[in-house]
This record gives C-alpha cells, structure tokens and sequence, in this order.
C-alpha cells in the first residue's frame, strides 16, 4: 500500500500534484512542526517573566533577549 499526499495549486480547476510520501516522511515532519511550536511557546513564555521570576531561575533579562532573538528553528 502506498500513501499520497495531494496537493492542490491555483483555483478548483488546476491539476493536482500527487506524490509518494512515505509515513516515516510525514511522521517526522509532524514531529519537528511539533517541536518548533514548543520552542516558540516556550521562548514566548519565558519573554513574560519579571526580572525577579528570572533571578529565581537564574537567568537575566539580557539572557532571555539573546534566546528570544533566535529563529524558531534555531536550538
């Protein structure tokens, strides 16, 4: 059995592109979308922390500014 993904371009009368996508493929994309939401969450999250939430957990302001500055997908 094999899987498709179909994806349509233009208006409801424009050809559909189908392809072979193997679920590993698909589970692995859902994965990293999974943990590029978390990273986005997380560095909102921490962005609205007080300064002394952040001495609490050992972090300055200048820490948070420098991990909020990174692209979603960026460690």
């Amino acid at each position: 059995m094999q899987n498709f993904v179909s994806i349509q371009f233009g208006d409801k009368h424009s050809k559909r592109l189908r392809l072979a996508a193997p679920p590993r493929f698909l589970e692995k994309l859902l994965r990293q979308v999974t943990e590029w939401r978390k990273r986005m969450r997380s560095r909102y999250l921490l962005s609205q922390l007080d300064d002394r939430m952040l001495n609490d957990v050992g972090l300055t302001r200048c820490d948070v500014d420098r991990e909020c500055a990174k692209y979603f997908w960026q460690h």
